[in-house]
């Protein structure tokens, strides 16, 4: 049996094969690249729609519990470039686009809250109004006090 080395044939042939194959690899990258990261952005869009609402039913459950000493903690894991903003009676959810790109927020979707709640994060935290990354959330039902603020604190009253 001959060794491939040793057949002409063999040797000949391999450079043009070699370039075959990284000239199908290139147009299959080209190809699938696009849709593979829209298809990535989707599910992260997702994912920070699916963390606003958790939110919005934890604040909606500590607003019909009524009691000033409620307290009730959530996790919230957004995807990186997307944030929550709380305002006073609506949770609105965007993805903000590279900031060295010059590209705008995108707004993403706005979930009201339930009309006896009125939220209000705590001031401490670095942006008074947004929420993002992952953090532990402690919700509490009452008016916020000047000595019992802690970062990433949501007031619901």
């Amino acid at each position: 049996m001959p060794s491939v080395l040793s057949s002409k044939k063999g040797v000949e042939s391999a450079p043009f094969f070699l370039i075959v194959s990284a000239v199908i690899m290139i147009f299959t990258i080209a190809t699938f690249y696009p849709p593979l990261s829209n298809w990535m952005m989707k599910m992260n869009d997702a994912a920070a729609i699916r963390e606003t609402a958790k939110l919005r039913d934890a604040i909606n459950e500590i607003s019909s519990m009524g009691d000033v000493g409620s307290v009730e903690k959530i996790f919230v894991n957004l995807p990186a470039g997307y944030f929550i903003e709380v305002n006073e009676l609506e949770l609105k959810t965007y993805r903000k686009a590279n900031f060295e790109a010059g590209m705008a927020q995108e707004d993403l979707i706005t979930l009201k809250i339930d009309n006896k709640a009125k939220t209000s994060i705590n001031p401490d935290s670095d942006d008074p109004n947004e929420l993002f990354g992952q953090m532990t959330i402690e919700l509490r039902y009452g008016e916020p006090s000047e000595e019992n603020k802690k970062p990433f604190q949501i007031w619901v009253g």
